[in-house]
């Protein structure tokens, strides 16, 4: 389906086609089982790896179309995850974990 959009004075025609609710809660479901306390004595990396390749996977199956709000979502919620999981991992509270700083700090480091 296509649908008619004004940007300023132009009218644009785009693909109506972005992630139903349900199809963003699995992948929030996802994201949350892969960053679970019970996995926090795998490594940070191959965690990172998992969580990306899921997000990959998902992005591409969903790229056609009008879906960059939901990418937006998902991508904040990710890295709000892995900032938890990092935060845990280091016995840190959750407010260590809030921003994105910790996951930069992470990567960085090794």
């Amino acid at each position: 389906m296509r649908a008619r959009g004004r940007t300023g004075a132009r009218v644009v025609t785009f693909l109506a086609r972005w992630p139903s609710r349900q199809a963003a809660q699995h992948a929030r479901d996802r994201i949350r089982e892969l960053t679970d306390r019970s996995g926090l004595l795998a490594p940070a990396d191959q965690v990172v790896r998992e969580v990306n390749g899921f997000l990959r996977g998902w992005a591409g199956y969903f790229r056609y179309g009008n879906s960059a709000r939901q990418f937006n979502k998902i991508s904040t919620f990710a890295v709000a995850r892995l900032a938890l999981f990092l935060a845990k991992r280091h016995k840190r509270g959750r407010a260590w974990g809030c921003g994105w700083w910790p996951t930069r700090r992470q990567a960085a480091s090794g």
